[in-house]
């Protein structure tokens, strides 16, 4: 359809022309070609089948319009007369934005553009320091080749263009903008992340890798691998050649994770993210991901202040007043990060495989057997004792390794069919290390090696420091003269994940447990996270160990739980807790907890709300299990937000009103 033909029907509506603007023109152009098939599948059917533009439009069509337009009923129909042509005559929207791509590839090089229709600008054109006088537009600019990581088309190439201030010397880009070497994001989270010097990432595609990390605890280097695979597809190749990779690397799909969820943090908060501006990628977030990691344990997730219908109960009393009982539960679960080998040392690795801190790095050189300090033998982790050599000897004959990780792995896949820790140890095997203890067994002479089980996560009695007396030998020996020696040939793990739920399925905490799960540190991880500015304490504590956890209380006559419920939770109460125990019946036993309870016998709160949520926790164990803590504490941290939001928006869909108490 020429110009001629459209001018002329313009000119025999003068209304038209001076009720309508250009944007509603190019709008409605773009609304009607996308709903072709929708305004031809609702006409009678010898205009359907005549291949001409209908004459009008259905009512629901011109309802759309005029709501997304803001044009009159009169005026949409008007514009389908004039325009009807143009539309029918469109390419579909996504053959379009090829067709606009291939005129790019193919005249843009030689007329001095790009190959790609996508350039990266700043969001501004003058400067926007407040100290600078200067606001004429910046002219002084640098371009520089990137690729761009696309969710339709794959991996293209395109440019970044950099202004410059000469007054303030600072220097605009796309997502930021530099000044004495730091960076500053813009608040907001653009259209496309850079995550590299030359590598931007569509925001869509990155809100795709982190939810399918949430919801199927995808990898990065899956996440990598799937998208390379698919952009290797025909359909999305292209003859652009860039000095640039094209092909994501899984160091790439990390970064676009932690710049998003940093990007949005910093814009919940309404406050840009500063970043250095030198040094490695790999380094450049690491203070802002510590940060949010000190904001997290001050502050807490978003949802600490949670209740719902699930997790709160409102009733009523027999003199007519009303009660509300709220509950928190706790789980611990078997997985974790390598940590300093010194027992308990909190101080992190200085990399990931090295087996002690920066403090403790002279053990290295100490013999790896437990309670020896002799000096290692030279290219051994062990002194020149015999016994010792033996015991090194042993765990790198061909299959020990399997073998021994193979016995944890039964012992895992015995106790939880659906753990992630079965991954953690096969992957370790794999790699032919066995972190933490192994165990060895000495008599007459001979040493013989222990399959160890993998650790358990349940809650225990700390004993205190003078429980065991002093020892003159390194090794414990039993009463049938075997003498048991532990060592750390590798690295030492912490020991466990601790959560905090509410019976919802809403994660409220979570902390690593370095030693074991001692019910004193799940006591102070509870005080601590509800000692939280905004928070309210929970009126009931259930937890599988609140017999062993009670005593500790009582022993220490620790107040703060005076006000505080402290059942088992109903499953390991009936499974795991002796009848004969009149300590744990009296005082732990959910029966005895009326507010648990519906008038007709049921329990009204999920108290295997914790299990459940270690089921999808204990997904990440392969993923984090070479992380150090920054990282490892960001990304758990990240994952439980945004599950949070998935869970919070089920519960409100299901009629059971979230909301958040205020103090």
């Amino acid at each position: 359809m020429d110009l001629n033909t459209i001018f002329t029907r313009l000119e025999t509506r003068p209304q038209l022309r001076q009720n309508i603007t250009m944007e509603q023109v190019l709008g409605f152009i773009a609304l009607t070609t996308r709903l072709v098939r929708d305004i031809n599948h609702c006409q009678p059917l010898p205009v359907s089948a005549s291949g001409e533009p209908p004459p009008t439009l259905p009512p629901s069509i011109v309802e759309f319009l005029e709501a997304a337009l803001k044009l009159s009923p009169e005026d949409a129909e008007e514009c389908w007369e004039t325009f009807r042509e143009v539309v029918w005559d469109a390419p579909a929207p996504e053959v379009s934005v090829r067709q606009v791509e291939t005129m790019f590839e193919v005249h843009g090089h030689p007329s001095g553009l790009s190959e790609s229709s996508q350039t990266f600008y700043p969001p501004n054109i003058v400067c926007t320091q407040p100290a600078c006088t200067n606001r004429k537009p910046l002219k002084k600019s640098h371009s520089e080749e990137v690729v761009a990581f696309t969710r339709a088309l794959g991996p293209r190439p395109a440019w970044a263009v950099h202004l410059y201030c000469n007054e303030c010397k600072t220097s605009y880009h796309n997502n930021y903008h530099i000044q004495a070497g730091q960076r500053q994001y813009y608040l907001g989270v653009p259209e496309f992340i850079q995550v590299g010097e030359h590598q931007y990432v569509e925001r869509l595609v990155a809100e795709d890798w982190i939810g399918l990390m949430v919801s199927a605890w995808v990898s990065a280097s899956n996440l990598a691998n799937t998208y390379n695979f698919q952009a290797s597809m025909p359909r999305q190749m292209h003859a652009a050649s860039t000095q640039f990779r094209t092909a994501l690397t899984t160091e790439q799909v990390w970064d676009t994770i932690v710049v998003l969820a940093l990007l949005e943090d910093a814009d919940y908060r309404n406050a840009p993210l500063r970043t250095p501006h030198t040094g490695d990628q790999k380094n450049r977030f690491v203070d802002a991901m510590t940060l949010r990691n000190e904001r997290m344990i001050l502050e807490g997730q978003p949802e600490l202040t949670h209740y719902c219908d699930n997790c709160m109960r409102v009733y009523d009393n027999p003199d007519g007043t009303q009660n509300k009982t709220q509950a928190i539960l706790s789980d611990g679960i078997a997985m974790g990060r390598p940590c300093c080998g010194e027992f308990k040392c909190q101080i992190p690795l200085a990399n990931n495989c090295h087996r002690f801190c920066p403090t403790h790095f002279h053990l290295h050189f100490k013999c790896a057997v437990i309670g020896c300090n002799a000096d290692v033998a030279e290219g051994s982790k062990s002194c020149p004792d015999p016994v010792h050599q033996e015991m090194e000897r042993q765990l790198h004959l061909p299959g020990r390794s399997m073998a021994l990780l193979s016995a944890r792995l039964r012992h895992v896949i015995t106790a939880r069919t659906d753990s992630s820790v079965a991954v953690e140890e096969v992957l370790a095997a794999v790699e032919g290390e066995v972190d933490g203890e192994v165990e060895f067994q000495e008599h007459a002479g001979q040493v013989q090696m222990q399959p160890q089980p993998a650790p358990g996560s349940i809650g225990t009695l700390e004993p205190s420091s003078n429980a065991f007396g002093p020892s003159p030998c390194p090794a414990t020996k039993s009463d049938s003269g075997n003498r048991k020696h532990k060592a750390l040939w590798n690295r030492r793990r912490t020991h466990n994940e601790q959560i905090l739920v509410r019976p919802c399925g809403t994660m409220c905490a979570r902390a690593t447990m370095y030693g074991a799960e001692a019910v004193s540190n799940v006591l102070h991880m509870v005080k601590q996270t509800f000692s939280i500015p905004r928070t309210v304490k929970p009126d009931l504590f259930i937890y599988d160990s609140n017999c062993n956890a009670l005593r500790e209380v009582s022993a220490n006559n620790n107040t703060w739980f005076d006000n505080v419920g402290m059942p088992v939770d109903v499953f390991h109460h009936k499974s795991k807790h002796k009848i004969s125990d009149t300590f744990c019946q009296e005082h732990c036993n959910p029966a005895n907890y009326a507010e648990m309870k519906t008038p007709d016998g049921k329990w009204y709160f999920n108290s295997s709300a914790a299990e459940q949520c270690l089921r999808w926790f204990g997904g990440y164990a392969a993923i984090v299990r070479e992380m150090l803590p920054v990282k490892y504490d960001f990304f758990l941290d990240e994952m439980i937000l945004r599950r949070n939001r998935i869970i919070r928006a089920q519960l409100e869909r299901r009629g059971k009103y979230p909301n958040y108490a205020i103090i």
